[in-house]
C-alpha cells in the first residue's frame, strides 16, 4: 500500500498537473511552521486534476494514503458544508448558493467538508456515490484553529473547480 507522503510525486506521475490541497493556501510562515511540526502531509487533503485526461483525484482525509480517481463526467454534484450546515449545493442541473458566509473570523467548531457526488447521471438514485474530503477536524486539528480562513479558502476552490470541471462536461451545471 503507497503511503500519503508519496501522493505528491504519485500524482506528479500520473499526470496531475494541477492540485487545489489545504496546505497551498498557508502562507510561507504557516508552511514553515506544519513543516516543522512534521505535519505537512496532514494538509495536504484536497483535489488534483489532469485535464488531458479528465481526471480528478481526492485525498479525503489527511489519514489517506491511497487516492480516489473519478472522471470528470461522472461529477454529478458538489456540496460545502461547515459546522454541518450545507453552504452551497450543486447538482447536475442548478448550482446555488444555499447561504453566504464572509465571515472568514468565525472559528469552524464542527468540521468543513466537501461532498462530491459522482455516478452514472442517468442512475443518480441507485448508483451515485459520495466522496467527502475532510478539510478540517475539529477533534484531531484543535490546535489549528489559526489556520481557518486557509480552509475556507481551500474549500471554496475545490468548490469553484469542480463547478468549472462540471460545466465543461456533457452534465454541464447553470450557475445562479
Amino acid at each position: 500500500m503507497a503511503h500519503h507522503k508519496d501522493i505528491e510525486q504519485r500524482m506528479n506521475k500520473l499526470g496531475f498537473s494541477r492540485r487545489i490541497t489545504v496546505y497551498d493556501f498557508f502562507s510561507d510562515y504557516e508552511k514553515k511552521s506544519v513543516n516543522t511540526l512534521g505535519c505537512k502531509y496532514r494538509w495536504k487533503v484536497g483535489i488534483w486534476l489532469n485535464y488531458q485526461k479528465k481526471l480528478i483525484a481526492l485525498r479525503a482525509d489527511r489519514d489517506a494514503c491511497k487516492e480516489i480517481v473519478i472522471p470528470f463526467d461522472k461529477i454529478l454534484g458538489i456540496e460545502m458544508i461547515e459546522d454541518g450546515s450545507i453552504l452551497i449545493a450543486g447538482g447536475i442541473v442548478v448550482i446555488e448558493p444555499v447561504e453566504t458566509v464572509n465571515d472568514t473570523a468565525k472559528e469552524i467548531n464542527k468540521g468543513l467538508q466537501v461532498k462530491i457526488i459522482a455516478g452514472d447521471a442517468g442512475r443518480i438514485n441507485r448508483h451515485a456515490k459520495c466522496y467527502i474530503l475532510h478539510l478540517f477536524d475539529p477533534v484531531k486539528d484543535a490546535k489549528f484553529y489559526k489556520f481557518n480562513k486557509c480552509i475556507k479558502e481551500c474549500a471554496w476552490s475545490i468548490v469553484k473547480e469542480i463547478i468549472t470541471v462540471m460545466n465543461g462536461t456533457k452534465h454541464s451545471a447553470v450557475i445562479q
